[in-house]
């Protein structure tokens, strides 16, 4: 399968409701899920999908040269399936950022939160659970349309070609993406020094640019 074959075909799985988060609630987004998957779709999944999750996360954060310092995921016995996180260091500073003043920052943002999702639906569709990451759709589409007003681009416009490009940082990556996958899924945990070897090769990107198609204009932000 070629990687424009890929990128199309993840996309066209994804749902109108998941494609245009910005026009729905999150009830009305959960009520979407359990309609496609059930109970199951809002469940949390098997270690392997949370992992794909996770090192999403971790490659398209490199892309944008700011590694995390430490990938994990755990087993949650009472829902019986997995959760994780990405974390910086304990001397990272703290997190602010308002899309209206920094558009750019906000769709690097979205990026990365669709990165978990999108990287899911790449490595393992065959568990993909709609209502697993409904936080990170709903979040996603809201950075992307107050960007887009700042900008003055068109949401529907943005919102399909920033997955797009998502998908192709991922598929490009892969060997990385699936490398960290699997540690994780044996170890449970990857960071410093081990993480950042691992990291160190992924190709560092102007994702704003990329996603803008804006390569030779320069956007205050």
């Amino acid at each position: 399968m070629t990687r424009k074959g890929t990128e199309g075909g993840e996309l066209l799985k994804i749902p109108a409701e998941f494609r245009q988060p910005y026009l729905f609630s999150y009830a009305e987004m959960a009520t979407k899920a359990y309609k496609l998957g059930g109970k199951r779709a809002l469940e949390l999944p098997a270690a392997r999908t949370t992992a794909a999750h996770e090192a999403g996360h971790a490659v398209i954060n490199a892309t944008i040269d700011k590694p995390h310092y430490q990938v994990s995921i755990w087993r949650v016995p009472i829902a019986n399936g997995y959760a994780g996180e990405c974390s910086y260091g304990p001397d990272a500073p703290p997190f602010h950022l308002d899309p209206r003043t920094e558009p750019r920052r906000a769709l690097e943002y979205a990026a990365n939160l669709l990165s978990g999702p999108l990287s899911e639906l790449l490595l393992t569709p065959d568990d993909y659970r709609y209502g697993s990451s409904l936080d990170e759709w709903l979040v996603a589409g809201s950075m992307i349309e107050m960007s887009c007003q700042s900008l003055g681009y068109s949401r529907e416009m943005i919102y399909p070609r920033l997955m797009k490009v998502v998908l192709q940082r991922l598929t490009e990556e892969r060997p990385i993406l699936e490398r960290l996958q699997r540690i994780l899924m044996q170890e449970g945990r990857v960071r410093g020094p081990k993480l950042r070897s691992l990291l160190d090769p992924v190709r560092r990107m102007d994702l704003p640019a990329a996603i803008l198609k804006l390569s030779r204009v320069s956007i205050s932000t």
